[in-house]
């Protein structure tokens, strides 16, 4: 498999071949070519991503470090909705939609897999799917205010709403989701 990397300018470079990509994440083979095809917007998917990572160290604090939070809890499903909300407000809805689509495209026959927390791969992408949309959705109503008014901040308020509100899937409660949907 392809890697690629970004540079300190934004630009995407493919440096090797290997089953790893930017950090720890695998990239789908729809990513991949999404990256051939369009590099400027790969390139504003990462910061997208870097600024998902930010923000939910900001929110769960010392709940959410990368040796430790599990896939399908309430900081995974608010890291989907914040990258979809953040790709909006960067590409608009159609290429944020794109983007997402390709990065939960991975193939059938891994669906049926369970992991470790008694969930299907399948169920783990339909959770992702559906918090992606939650972000898309918020990202497209706040792409509809003033440009200069909206905020990080503001959109991460607007995720953990719908996160309290139970209106996010979660699959694993390991007590963050708990603690957060408490937060008033």
């Amino acid at each position: 498999m392809e890697t690629y990397t970004y540079n300190p300018t934004g630009e995407v470079t493919q440096i090797q071949y290997a089953e790893k990509a930017v950090g720890n994440i695998s990239l789908t083979e729809a990513e991949k070519q999404l990256i051939r095809m369009y590099p400027g917007q790969a390139a504003l998917v990462r910061i997208s991503q870097q600024h998902t990572d930010e923000w939910t160290n900001k929110v769960f604090g010392e709940y959410y470090k990368e040796e430790s939070w599990k896939d399908g809890d309430a900081a995974n499903a608010y890291r989907h909705a914040m990258w979809n909300a953040l790709m909006v407000m960067n590409l608009g809805e159609e290429k944020a939609k794109r983007w997402a689509d390709a990065h939960e495209a991975w193939p059938k026959e891994l669906d049926m897999h369970i992991r470790e927390d008694g969930f299907s791969n399948g169920k783990h992408t339909e959770m992702d799917l559906h918090n992606n949309q939650i972000g898309i959705d918020i990202g497209v109503r706040m792409s509809g205010m003033e440009p200069d008014s909206v905020t990080v901040n503001m959109i991460s308020e607007a995720i953990l709403v719908e996160l309290r509100r139970g209106n996010m899937d979660v699959l694993v409660d390991n007590g963050w989701y708990t603690e957060v949907s408490e937060c008033d």
